[in-house]
């Protein structure tokens, strides 16, 4: 099947020569006919395939970028797509138009803080500046939080090539921690601008640069034929989750509420037969408004590594959209982060563990995220993820007997 696919598609041997190290001016010219029609569809499928069959994400980063950068060629030659203003993809496009305006603008200002003369007095000015246009980029978290859940989820549904979206997930997080880490040393350090800060500031926006472009020229004109209008319509459904990004207002979801939604069990919220549990009966309303009101997120994944239900508590530490229900607990995450889930999820069903716990800091909050086997009657039946702030519980001290007024 392989060499059928390669055969219908060369660009898969020349991704895999990069890859290899061939860089040689025969390998262009070997595969230059192909690489100057390049379309999207098979600039993915080139990628999908690499990702198949390696699973260095340095290398493939490496080896992706040149590929593009050589099949840009061929990709400028695609007609645009023509997208109502209230579609999905439209929103993201009008996110990066706004996206540009601002990497130009920031640009233009580190070059100016970068040959400014220090002894004019308006070192400290252009920083802060610059502090706050970085702060105003960083919306773009919320920008890739919508590639990242309802766009992937809908791509591993609809699409058998869909492995780009690992890469780009791994890039979307070497951008937001590169962006982190420029605002952290503009906040805390009196002379941040040495060559460690401009080499980050160069390569994260190179990266981001390189984004876009990919999801102008390959990702949107991918999805948009291979995914159905109601599937985008409900994912308008979701986009609330992640908030706006640079400004860009969310179009009017014409989605019908997600299954558990006040608004789609009725007025009372209590629809459904009383349930059996292990301690008492209750309405499947009551079970869904107890889950809401626990002050924690939590979700559940399956024994197949399904996702099958997360909380939708008041307080949402990490982003979910129902696009996650069925997908595979491992593509829920960066590949980063992956392996810790896999081998999490392994020693659980060979019982080697019973729980596993992490906490970070997230700003003012500190996240404690514990991870509990399911089993009955020693059946392996899934996983549990609790997230919670202790942020407060940690500051807790001495005694309270009293109730506030």
């Amino acid at each position: 099947m392989s060499a059928g696919i390669k055969a219908e598609n060369p660009l898969i041997d020349f991704l895999e020569g990069l890859y290899s190290g061939n860089r040689s001016r025969d390998q262009y010219e070997q595969f230059r006919p192909s690489i100057e029609s390049a379309d999207p569809w098979q600039v993915n499928q080139a990628i999908d395939f690499l990702i198949r069959e390696h699973d260095d994400f340095n290398k493939i980063e490496t080896a992706v970028a040149r590929f593009i950068r050589a099949c840009a060629e061929g990709l400028d030659k695609q007609t645009p797509l023509k997208l109502k203003k209230d579609h999905f993809l439209s929103l993201l496009q009008r996110e990066n138009d706004k996206l540009t305006e601002l990497r130009g603008r920031l640009t233009k200002l580190f070059k100016e803080l970068t040959v400014s003369n220090p002894e004019d007095g308006k070192d400290k000015e252009r920083r802060q500046e610059l502090l706050l246009e970085l702060n105003i980029i960083a919306e773009i978290t919320a920008h890739y939080r919508k590639i990242e859940y309802p766009l992937f989820s809908a791509m591993e549904d609809c699409m058998d090539e869909f492995l780009c979206s690992k890469l780009m997930w791994h890039l979307h997080d070497l951008i937001m921690n590169g962006l982190k880490s420029l605002i952290k040393r503009l906040e805390s350090e009196e002379n941040p601008l040495d060559k460690e800060f401009n080499k980050v500031f160069g390569d994260i926006f190179l990266k981001m640069s390189s984004i876009s472009y990919r999801e102008e020229f390959i990702l949107y004109p991918v999805v948009y034929r291979a995914v159905t209008e109601e599937r985008f319509i409900k994912m308008l459904g979701e986009l609330e989750e992640f908030g706006t990004s640079f400004g860009v207002p969310l179009p009017q979801s014409k989605a019908e509420k997600p299954s558990g939604s006040e608004e789609s069990r009725g007025s009372n919220g209590t629809a459904g037969p009383e349930i059996d549990l292990s301690v008492g009966r209750l309405l499947p309303g009551q079970i869904d408004l107890l889950l809401k009101n626990l002050p924690l997120d939590m979700t559940y994944v399956d024994e197949n590594d399904k996702v099958r239900y997360y909380s939708q508590g008041r307080e949402r530490i990490f982003p979910r959209s129902p696009g996650i229900i069925g997908r595979d607990v491992q593509n829920c995450h960066p590949p980063s982060s992956v392996h810790v889930v896999q081998k999490i999820v392994e020693d659980f069903k060979a019982q080697r563990r019973d729980s596993a716990e992490f906490w970070i800091r997230m700003g003012e909050k500190f996240i404690h995220i514990r991870y509990f086997p399911l089993f009955e009657e020693g059946v392996y039946k899934g996983v549990i993820e609790v997230s919670q702030d202790i942020a407060p519980l940690r500051a807790l001290e001495g005694e309270k007997r009293l109730l506030d007024d």
